[in-house]
């Protein structure tokens, strides 16, 4: 294991003081290295809105997803696991988060790679992924890459741990009802108010899940709401629909109860699912989501990004307008920023895979 990630090695795990029999039966990798800062934007036009910098969950690399590769790079570890293999968008963060994070731990990674809106951005993470000596395999549409992705699954080596998109499985959901629990430490520490509401960001599922779940858990009063950034449909077939995050917290409770039966049973929440904001499609920019990086990047200097962050800050902004401006409102900033820090960009896409050319 390398230095940074010993570095990192000091962070509280609230959950496992809540229930102490699943720290010894949760492998984790402690990549972060305290508690995600919380403040208030105090220079929006909207009062009373909060902001949990899940941007700053790592020394290495940040984002939401840092809290699922904690359990899920900890497990395949545990299995003595030496190739990790999943599958997202050209230009996922959960792909790029994954290569980071498996390279500090010496393992290999194969990424498959479904099409994209293209951008410079997405570009951007195509290369670092195979910068950081990621496997890449071209699928072709969602659908297809899928159906290799389970053929993948079908034929796996004894060597290889499969993730599921996003991370957004039971294991991984777990780390982010331990963020709620973090959220109400934080609370307690008077760092910030019980908020009204908390929104984050809905495109693989687990985020939702695990802030609902872990709300009940951890016996907050917010309602937890995901603003929808992937469809919920793919043809025919269901995705990121409410009852596959309804399925998903109850999974993660049942992954709980078998770690430690003395959890309770709890009542599950339907999480609110606001559908309006995703625009013409995944990752293609909308006129409010823009606005929205654009007012928060002039007024209080923090980077949205247009895929997931800008279109749920539309809605944090939008929410706090029709609400009573004495409620507050919390958005989880599950965006991970650009990874730049000691990577050496790729000076041509030329060395890529010829099935990638076509990206650039």
């Amino acid at each position: 294991m390398k230095s940074a990630v010993l570095s990192a090695a000091t962070r509280r795990y609230p959950l496992f003081d809540a229930y102490p029999d699943l720290q010894d039966r949760l492998p984790r990798e402690p990549f972060s290295a305290d508690f995600a800062p919380v403040h208030e934007l105090r220079h929006l036009p909207e009062a009373n809105i909060w902001i949990k910098r899940d941007d700053r969950t790592s020394l290495i690399y940040g984002g939401t997803k840092v809290r699922k590769l904690e359990l899920l790079l900890g497990e395949a570890r545990a299995l003595r696991k030496s190739k990790i293999v999943s599958m997202g968008a050209a230009g996922s963060h959960f792909l790029l988060s994954t290569a980071v994070f498996a390279r500090e731990l010496d393992l290999a990674f194969e990424a498959i790679l479904c099409d994209q809106h293209m951008s410079d951005g997405v570009r951007r993470n195509v290369l670092t992924l195979f910068d950081q000596s990621t496997i890449l395999r071209y699928g072709g549409s969602q659908l297809s890459a899928a159906a290799y992705f389970g053929s993948r699954l079908l034929q796996k080596r004894k060597e290889e741990h499969f993730l599921a998109p996003g991370g957004s499985s039971p294991l991984g959901t777990i780390g982010v009802v331990n963020a709620a629990f973090e959220l109400k430490a934080q609370i307690a520490e008077g760092l910030l108010p019980p908020p009204a509401i908390i929104v984050c960001a809905l495109g693989s599922g687990g985020t939702l899940a695990g802030l609902a779940l872990g709300a009940r858990m951890a016996r907050l009063k917010s309602e937890v709401v995901g603003v929808r950034v992937y469809p919920g449909w793919v043809g025919p077939f269901p995705v990121v629909t409410r009852a596959r995050v309804c399925r998903l917290m109850k999974a993660t409770l049942h992954l709980l109860k078998q770690f430690c039966p003395s959890i309770p049973n709890f009542s599950m929440p339907v999480p609110r699912i606001l559908d309006d904001y995703m625009g013409r499609g995944y990752a293609i920019p909308n006129g409010s989501g823009e606005v929205a990086k654009q007012l928060l990047a002039d007024r209080e200097g923090i980077e949205l990004d247009s895929t997931y962050t800008a279109k749920t800050f539309a809605a944090v902004l939008d929410l706090q307008r029709d609400r009573s401006k004495t409620s507050d409102v919390l958005y989880w900033h599950t965006f991970a920023g650009e990874f730049a820090k000691g990577v050496q960009k790729l000076e041509s896409h030329r060395k890529l895979p010829a099935a990638l050319q076509f990206m650039f």
